[in-house]
């Protein structure tokens, strides 16, 4: 969907995001503030805390801690409008504890050289100790806050907590993303339909 200012073009992008984090806890507050080092605009939780995500009893489970980059810029063709397109991310899944320990590092910073693919970051000892450390970038598709949620409910025992309806409607929306993206893909990140999934959400399709 078009936009027409800038304004609107970031709430397109950042509203599905909210909601889907609205799931899991009614206090993660998104900040914005640009960011030079990427002329981009960057996203966090407010004072940079992590969302502790909990399972059906109430008891915190994982921390996620979100940055996300984006740029509004106009589309293709001749007044049509602006949109809002990632270019940029990093979900950090951490252990609940004292110190918090890291788990699971999702990235995608195509501005740093030599690193353009999104990748994950393992800890260190969780790959059979065959030279994989946490600095080691293991390959990912593109991926979205949505995503990242999906799979600590599915595999890591993590309850949405409220909003079901409006949750099934979001991993609709991922779902159909991802197979867009898979069958339009220029096969350069920074063009993927799937960095501009946060705005998209169909209302129909299944869910895996």
């Amino acid at each position: 969907m078009a936009a027409r200012t800038r304004r609107e073009a970031s709430e397109l992008l950042l509203a599905p995001l909210r909601q889907a984090l609205a799931c899991f806890t009614p206090q993660a507050v998104l900040v914005q503030r640009h960011d030079p080092a990427v002329d981009a605009t960057v996203v966090t939780t407010a004072n940079g805390n992590p969302i502790p995500l909990r399972d059906s009893s109430g008891v915190p489970v994982v921390a996620l801690l979100l940055r996300l980059h984006y740029r509004v810029v106009p589309l293709p063709y001749a007044d049509s409008g602006l949109e809002g397109r990632t270019v940029a991310y990093a979900h950090q899944l951490e252990g609940i504890g004292d110190p918090p320990r890291e788990l699971l590092r999702f990235e995608w910073h195509p501005h740093i050289a030599g690193i353009p693919f999104p990748h994950v970051h393992v800890l260190a000892g969780q790959a059979n100790g065959r030279g994989i450390t946490p600095r080691t970038h293991m390959p990912t598709g593109l991926l979205t806050t949505q995503h990242v949620l999906t799979f600590v409910v599915r595999d890591l025992a993590v309850a949405v907590r409220q909003h079901r309806g409006e949750w099934q409607q979001l991993k609709i929306a991922t779902t159909c993303a991802r197979r867009w993206a898979a069958s339009t893909s220029t096969g350069d990140p920074s063009h993927d339909p799937l960095s501009r999934v946060q705005a998209s959400v169909p209302g129909t399709g299944d869910v895996s």
